[in-house]
């Protein structure tokens, strides 16, 4: 009986809270609930991203960041905790594609991937002269994703003219036409020039932003060096020139172009083209090579008079 007696006696403690305590508990439940709502957010914001860098390296200094059997690079992969990845030569290609990343946390200070770039960077300026600083300027060429150049040029250039005061360096986005043959679709080009501490300081800034805003995809997926068309459209001109038909271009309105040339390629040489509505005009362009073009004129045009 006694015990039943304080078990009654507990729910009735029980039922006869005060509606405010109630509402003071209920509120202490939610603000609970908010708090770790708010602590939840907190830790997918500061999950592990992605950073990535590309760097363009001379070919010829390529290999004072492999050394030699790969002894650099195990090694500078080994001290930054970054991934580091030389990319293919491209046949005709200047420069070559050092890809940097490592995963990184929005709320830390510095990136294993911005250590390595800088590292990276260092032996392609210094080669095995480490630490030796090169006299006279020197550069720093980056790949970046398109969508994320805007982080990097700001309304009407406000941001790459605050990192050139600050820096002394001559940071530029180059025209597509710059781009070299191991860049891809979609690419622009980063060029920052000036002495050695005032390009590091660019560089800092520079990957700074870039691991900001990063790309929200993978920058490479998908995507093929544009020095592979070029090679793709060589192998095309190669095969319009072995062509039968090749010696002469027909057209009406234009002249011979790649359209073409892709016909040739894919159809074995087996070129058919239609002939053109009556009247028109027709055009033949036969090439000649340079040291034959005097066999055609004849002296003094007595060849080929003048019309």
């Amino acid at each position: 009986m006694g015990m039943q007696a304080e078990v009654d006696a507990d729910k009735e403690g029980e039922g006869s809270l005060s509606p405010s305590l109630k509402r003071t508990l209920d509120d202490s439940t939610a603000e609970e609930l908010e708090q770790l709502q708010t602590d939840k957010a907190k830790r997918q914001a500061s999950a592990a991203l992605e950073v990535t860098f590309r760097l363009l390296c001379p070919v010829p200094r390529s290999g004072s960041v492999i050394g030699k059997g790969g002894e650099i690079i195990k090694q500078l992969r080994a001290d930054t905790g970054a991934r580091i990845r030389i990319e293919e030569c491209l046949p005709n290609a200047e420069e070559r594609v050092i890809t940097i990343s490592a995963s990184d946390t929005a709320d830390a200070s510095w990136s294993p991937a911005q250590e390595a770039l800088f590292r990276v960077h260092s032996r392609i300026v210094e080669g095995d002269n480490e630490g030796e600083l090169p006299t006279g300027n020197t550069s720093a060429r980056l790949l970046v994703y398109g969508p994320q150049i805007g982080s990097l040029i700001g309304k009407s250039g406000t941001i790459i003219n605050s990192m050139r005061e600050e820096t002394g360096a001559n940071i530029r986005v180059l025209p597509r036409e710059a781009l070299p043959l191991c860049a891809m679709e979609g690419d622009e080009l980063v060029q920052i020039v000036g002495e050695i501490t005032k390009v590091r300081a660019a560089l800092q800034n520079v990957s700074a932003r870039l691991r900001a805003n990063p790309a929200r995809e993978r920058s490479t997926n998908g995507r093929q060096p544009l020095g592979a068309n070029v090679a793709h459209r060589d192998a095309h001109r190669d095969a319009l020139r072995n062509a039968p038909h090749a010696l002469m271009g027909v057209h009406h309105a234009g002249h011979l172009g790649l359209g073409l040339a892709n016909q040739v390629a894919h159809q074995q040489h087996q070129i058919t083209l239609q002939a053109p509505p009556p009247g028109t005009d027709l055009h033949y362009r036969l090439l000649c090579p340079s040291v034959r073009t005097g066999s055609l004129i004849g002296r003094g045009g007595g060849v080929i008079p003048a019309p």
